[in-house]
């Protein structure tokens, strides 16, 4: 199996060289030039355009910061042709001012409900799965997600689950 990885940040270069240790032949792209000399020295190839990055694999993996830098890359004429008849993943979380919102205690899902990262999730399960890829921490992820769902709160975004994971203060 051949997968291209779009964005070098700790996700993407995490993945990439998983991706490599499981021997599957990776490409790598980064708007950022030489993010991808190491992961280039354990055997990626490194691609000099998003497009050629795309036109190398199957299956392409999206890790970059937000939604807007994801839209920039992949809408361009190049690559939108050259994502024809593939499967793209994207990993994309958000902006960070999204995970701010735990913060504040806000958990709004105006631009992006929770139903709808779990149903995202469930395609990326899906996709992962028939190409031979764990998809393990993404399935405890879904769950999250759908146990939040679940309690009322579909309508919230998906730093909700934040709720889960934090215990009750005692008394």
């Amino acid at each position: 199996m051949s997968v291209t990885v779009l964005g070098l940040g700790p996700m993407g270069r995490a993945l990439a060289g998983a991706l490599l240790r499981a021997g599957e032949q990776v490409t790598v792209w980064n708007r950022s030039p030489g993010k991808d000399r190491a992961l280039v020295e354990q055997g990626a190839n490194s691609a000099r355009t998003p497009g050629e990055a795309a036109a190398a694999s199957s299956l392409i993996l999206v890790c970059v910061v937000n939604y807007d830098a994801a839209d920039l890359i992949l809408r361009t004429g190049d690559v939108e042709s050259a994502l024809q008849g593939r499967t793209v993943v994207n990993l994309t979380a958000d902006t960070p001012s999204r995970a701010r919102e735990v913060d504040d205690g806000t958990f709004s899902g105006a631009d992006n409900p929770i139903t709808s990262a779990a149903s995202s999730m469930a395609h990326i399960v899906h996709a992962a799965e028939a190409h031979g890829i764990d998809s393990g921490v993404m399935r405890a992820a879904e769950g999250l997600a759908r146990r939040v769902i679940g309690r009322g709160h579909g309508e919230d975004g998906f730093m909700r689950v934040a709720g889960l994971l934090t215990p009750a203060p005692t008394r």
